[in-house]
């Protein structure tokens, strides 16, 4: 019996594996492109209100470093939100099914690479992480979804292809977010389509986050 459970979903884990690595790539391909996506916004009164608020809190604390520490209070609001809600998409996926808490955290992923490629201000670049952190949530889901569909005797080995999508996600996140960071889509479309679209330098990057979402 259990020879045949497992025979019967190994084929299962690869799209669960799958929504784990994607989440990876979405978290960690803006992380090369954080100093340049700063920099684009600066002026936006968004982004200086943040960074007023900053300076209030370090006098000291010289441009360079701010902009570092802005960088990082950005970076770790994604994390902040996927470690409070987790708990939420685990108790969810309980009630409702694994599949279904996947793909609605999916959708939030992909509409939340949409606003990112279309983020004309700084206050939608920190609503679309917003959203992708909370849609992120859905790790517990799918290492949950990892479990229940290895027996026990297999179920260090899916652990292990957990780990492994982990791993792959965050080492190739960097080099896919800093390669479709050279690709500047501003520069091929004319001023009247970019203000439809708000495009910014890093468009390309968003979209490449939605389409990996989509496939998934």
């Amino acid at each position: 019996m259990e020879e045949s459970r497992a025979g019967s979903t190994r084929p299962g884990l690869s799209p669960v594996l799958l929504v784990l690595f994607v989440d990876l790539v979405g978290f960690s391909i803006i992380f090369p492109l954080f100093p340049a996506i700063l920099d684009s916004y600066r002026g936006d009164s968004s982004m200086e209100a943040l960074l007023g608020t900053l300076r209030s809190l370090s006098p000291d604390i010289d441009d360079a470093r701010l902009v570092t520490l802005f960088g990082g209070v950005l970076g770790s609001l994604y994390s902040i939100l996927q470690f409070l809600v987790s708990p939420f998409w685990g108790s969810l996926s309980d009630r409702i099914g694994r599949r279904k808490v996947l793909f609605i955290t999916i959708a939030g992923n992909f509409f939340a690479s949409l606003l990112w490629a279309f983020s004309g201000t700084f206050a939608l670049l920190v609503l679309s992480r917003v959203l992708a952190g909370i849609a992120a949530g859905n790790i517990s889901a799918a290492t949950a979804a990892v479990a229940d569909l290895t027996p026990g005797s297999e179920r260090a080995r899916g652990m292990g292809l957990v780990g492994a999508a982990f791993g792959l996600g965050f080492i190739l996140g960097p080099a896919i977010g800093g390669a479709l960071g050279t690709i500047d889509l501003t520069a091929s479309t004319d001023q009247v389509s970019q203000d439809l679209l708000r495009t910014t330098p890093f468009t390309a990057a968003a979209l490449g986050v939605a389409l990996l979402n989509l496939i998934n």
